[in-house]
């Protein structure tokens, strides 16, 4: 066994360590090997090797490597985020620094050994041409290295979409349950998908909202919009469920992968009770710049779970009379025997001095999608002469000043006959009624003031043309 002396050491630099090499194969009997003309390792404090040569001992630098990996870099338009490794010895400190400025460090950009540096790309300039950075590391003996980002250009084309799953025919099996998967690709890379979207409603038109669920790939978060009109966010792969009144998401059977260019969602849904009849399956995505790859979304098939409960048309009627004061409160009761929810989109009520409703001053448009849950706008004369808007219990008045208004802080829409008590699970059972209290205010009390209102369901069955429910006195 060699055991080194001190004493009796002799330092190598590196550039000689193959010459040294050289020799001992000599003694050995082997040939001379020659020695490169130049070595391209840098070395600051190395290591050492020892070996015997007759009767001394001799050590040997051991080279340092220093560099990154990789040397060159490929960025979709889209921008986004990556990072680059860093090759030095424990003794070799470093620092990073760009030439331009849509490139930044997401992460310390010096250290001292091996590293790694976290940057991020910015999006390109639309209309711009592919465009070319540069981050420099500066190693403290002396050494630099070099790493090429090159972006490409931004496309104005919208994400692609897919079904990987498809049903036969465009029509799914009639069972409370599904499984979804379904693809955004964008030519500007992941970074630039925003958003990725499974619609499922019986709505009469796209973005019902019924079971809408939106995964948004940058925070690897699933947002499903509720009853109430909030957006709660989950973790796909977790355990639990994600549930509004119309559909129900199993989190541990639910995942979202994503390559550099493209982000895949698959959802194990299944509906609830209230989602009756035929169902449309719908899936949008929207880039960063806003742009959708479809308006309403793509139309992927039909799914029938629940069947109709009645083919009768929604009601509307008032829960107590009409007084004659000039302010008071409207209790409007709005049912449906295939449930409250499938009472269709936008509902309108309105107020006429005579039995012309076009002519009416006073007209509300209350939206019962639950996205936008109780948000009314008021408009006059039948004109669009837009009057203002809000939530129904969210405070403040509308329309003050005007023919009517209403005040929004004493409305309130709600599903227990008794507005005083907490709404029922719409969830444990099927909800056929609706109760919509509108706090009223007019301007003129000539009378009679005719009260009419509009209410279609999801099949298109009611009247499109206003109908007299009662009259204010």
């Amino acid at each position: 066994m060699i055991r080194p002396r001190p004493q009796q050491e002799t330092l190598v630099p590196h550039g000689a360590r193959l010459r040294c090499l050289c020799l001992l194969a000599a003694f050995a009997g082997f040939a001379m090997c020659p020695l490169p003309s130049g070595l391209y390792l840098a070395a600051q404090t190395p290591s050492k090797e020892y070996i015997r040569l007759g009767s001394r001992v001799i050590a040997i630098e051991s080279p340092v490597v220093t560099g990154v990996s990789p040397t060159t870099q490929h960025i979709y338009g889209g921008g986004g985020n990556t990072s680059a490794s860093i090759s030095a010895d424990s003794t070799t400190s470093w620092s990073a620094t760009v030439n331009v400025n849509w490139i930044a460090f997401n992460s310390l950009s010096s250290g001292t050994g091996p590293g790694t540096v976290q940057y991020g790309v910015g999006a390109n300039t639309a209309g711009a041409a592919a465009r070319t950075g540069t981050i420099t590391i500066s190693f403290s003996n002396g050494q630099s290295a070099t790493l090429t980002v090159n972006e490409d250009a931004l496309s104005s084309s919208p994400p692609t979409l897919a079904l990987l799953n498809p049903p036969p025919n465009g029509v799914y099996p009639s069972s409370t349950q599904q499984t979804f998967t379904f693809q955004a690709s964008s030519p500007n890379g992941l970074a630039y998908i925003n958003r990725i979207e499974l619609e499922i409603n019986n709505s009469l038109y796209a973005g019902g909202d019924d079971c809408r669920a939106t995964y948004y790939p940058s925070a690897g978060i699933l947002y499903l919009t509720a009853y109430d009109g909030f957006a709660y966010g989950y973790t796909l792969g977790s355990s639990g469920t994600a549930s509004n009144d119309h559909c129900i998401i199993n989190l541990s059977s639910s995942t979202a992968t994503a390559t550099d260019t493209s982000a895949t969602v698959t959802l194990a849904v299944t509906l609830q009770p209230s989602a009756v009849g035929t169902q449309n399956v719908y899936i949008s995505s929207t880039d960063n710049s806003g742009v959708q790859s479809a308006s309403d979304g793509i139309s992927f098939g039909t799914w029938l779970a629940y069947n109709e409960l009645t083919t009768s048309p929604p009601t509307v009627s008032m829960v107590s009379p009409v007084t004659t004061a000039t302010s008071q409160v409207l209790y409007f009761k709005l049912s449906d025997g295939n449930g409250f929810r499938y009472i269709d989109g936008n509902q309108v009520v309105m107020l006429a001095y005579d039995a012309v409703p076009n002519n009416a001053p006073c007209q509300f448009t209350i939206d019962l999608s639950p996205q936008y849950w109780g948000f009314v706008y008021q408009i006059v004369n039948g004109g669009w002469n837009f009057l203002g808007s809000g939530s129904i219990g969210s405070g403040g008045v509308i329309g003050a000043g005007g023919p009517c208004a209403i005040d929004l802080t004493n409305s309130k829409i709600h599903v227990n006959p008794n507005p005083a008590l907490p709404d029922p699970d719409p969830n444990a059972s099927l909800v056929t009624d609706l109760y919509l209290d509108l706090h009223v205010t007019l301007a003129s009390t000539t009378s009679p003031v005719n009260i009419y209102a509009i209410l279609i369901d999801r099949a298109g069955r009611g009247s499109t043309a206003p109908v007299l429910v009662t009259q204010w006195p």
